[in-house]
């Protein structure tokens, strides 16, 4: 009989996806302009960086990690095979995000179309309880945004009133 295996005794506390992009500094400015997002750290530095963590205000909370594919420390470039799979944008026919806001989504819908965002879906209402839209990012990954509406529950029908004693006279 196998040994039991002890149950970790740490827990993953969030996420930071890390895409592999063309041009690491106009990917950083898109998604600065179209969702607030900021620069953490940049790595070497903000001017050139190979690889950038962005977050949404808070460095617990939602991040964003992009890189060139080189190694940021070392300089050394992306290997041949990253840099072909980016230029061929074979992730994002996999990969996509989904941000959600806590507010306002139709001011940020209007904004992102006056910055002229590529949008593949306008904002509109979802049977899930969700009010989103989508876009597509400067490297082509699908950036959809939604923020949670209230959901009318449908009300209840009334009960047929009975006939009482009374009113049949």
């Amino acid at each position: 009989m196998p040994a039991k295996r002890k149950p970790a005794t740490s827990k993953v506390t969030m996420i930071d996806p890390y895409i592999r992009v063309k041009n690491v500094a106009r990917s950083v400015d898109w998604y600065q302009r179209m969702l607030g997002m900021q620069i953490e750290m940049a790595v070497p530095d903000k001017k050139n960086p190979a690889m950038v963590r962005m977050n949404a205000g808070n460095p617990e909370g939602v991040a964003l990690m992009i890189g060139d594919g080189s190694d940021p420390i070392s300089g050394k470039k992306a290997p041949a095979s990253v840099t072909s799979a980016i230029a061929a944008r074979k992730a994002q026919q996999v990969v996509s995000f989904y941000f959600r806001v806590d507010k306002k989504i139709d001011g940020l819908f209007e904004s992102a179309k006056r910055k002229k965002a590529k949008i593949d879906q306008p904002i509109m209402n979802m049977d899930y309880g969700m009010r989103e839209f989508s876009m597509v990012d400067p490297d082509g990954y699908l950036i959809a945004v939604g923020q949670a509406r209230a959901v009318r529950q449908p009300s209840a029908k009334p009960k047929p009133r009975r006939k009482t004693a009374k009113a049949k006279k």
